[in-house]
């Protein structure tokens, strides 16, 4: 899987293609620099790569979530790191404002791949600069890492949109980026990986709940949908200990579909978390009623069972330090 790739590359230490280079390339002189690199726009921009990517090149029509540090010559600090503000770039390349030689290395990168690119003025920040924080006809080395490639329907696409382009865009077009999304939540839970599914089920529902409720999309593909990342989102929620959010979620899923078996299951194994076992034992007799031979609900009702045997254990043992204490008093 992708999320097994990463994990193996980010072991992986970097190649260094050339073993007279420091692999710290701002401790380098760019004029030696220069020499070890490849040009890849005339002689503007030029690349190294650190580590080789995987799957298809970055083309301009996709979003592309990435970490990139900038760097002047003779300066071991970068001027510019998303590295340092802890949050990658997420820019839509045929609408962002990107520094072309940035652009130009960018296209030529594939997902997961490390690479340094020194730009030329004329494909950097020009004669002028930005002054104060950028000189006049300064050379700048970028240190990029690609971390995701998102492709045309994606969330991430969806975001990086103005709200002109959102408003344009068809029903089924934003059913497919949550559904999307929705899929992509089940591929980190079924990972173990439950807070970053939390994260995605919340993303696409902050898209398609808005669109549900100002009743701009009621059809029954899209309910179905929303009811789905509801119920995945509570069953998450209970995984990652935050029972109340849970139930959250299971409401607005019994607001939509009143006799959801699946939402009172998650909403009693919320209650049991949070020790409500009467209210746990009540849900779960609704949601039995509605489906008999449902495995988990088997389940989840013998745990009830062991919860309350523990809780009137605990209370009796209680009641008999409290009796003995008091006899010992008088």
């Amino acid at each position: 899987s992708n999320d097994e790739l990463l994990e193996y590359l980010k072991q992986s230490p970097d190649e260094n293609p050339d073993p007279m280079l420091p692999m710290n390339s701002q401790f380098a002189d760019f004029d030696e620099l220069i020499k070890h690199m490849k040009p890849i726009f005339e002689d503007k921009v030029y690349k190294r790569t650190l580590r080789k990517g995987v799957g298809d090149l970055v083309t301009q029509d996709t979003s592309v979530s990435y970490h990139c540090q900038a760097f002047f010559d003779g300066h071991m600090e970068p001027f510019d790191s998303s590295v340092l503000r802890g949050k990658p770039f997420l820019s839509r390349l045929n609408y962002d404002l990107i520094v072309p030689g940035l652009l130009a290395g960018l296209i030529t990168m594939r997902q997961f791949e490390r690479a340094e690119f020194l730009v030329r003025p004329e494909m950097g920040y020009g004669s002028i600069g930005c002054p104060p924080r950028i000189p006049a006809n300064a050379t700048i080395l970028y240190k990029v890492e690609i971390l995701k490639i998102f492709s045309e329907g994606s969330l991430a696409n969806y975001e990086a949109m103005t709200l002109e382009e959102r408003q344009r865009l068809t029903p089924e077009q934003i059913l497919k980026v949550c559904d999307e999304e929705r899929n992509s939540g089940n591929s980190y839970y079924n990972a173990k990986k439950f807070k970053e599914a939390a994260f995605r089920y919340r993303k696409a529902i902050q898209v398609l709940e808005p669109f549900v409720y100002n009743n701009q999309l009621k059809s029954e593909d899209v309910i179905g949908v929303l009811l789905k990342l509801y119920s995945n989102a509570a069953n998450v929620y209970n995984k990652i200990e935050k029972p109340k959010v849970a139930i959250n979620f299971c409401d607005r899923v019994l607001k939509l579909d009143p006799n959801n078996v699946k939402a009172f299951y998650h909403k009693a194994v919320a209650k049991r978390i949070l020790g409500d076992t009467e209210s746990a034992r009540d849900l779960l007799l609704k949601a039995k009623k509605l489906s008999p031979e449902n495995e988990d609900i088997v389940k989840e009702m013998k745990k009830l069972e062991q919860r309350m045997q523990m809780d009137d254990e605990s209370e009796r043992q209680l009641f008999t330090r409290m009796a003995a204490c008091f006899r010992s008093k008088n």
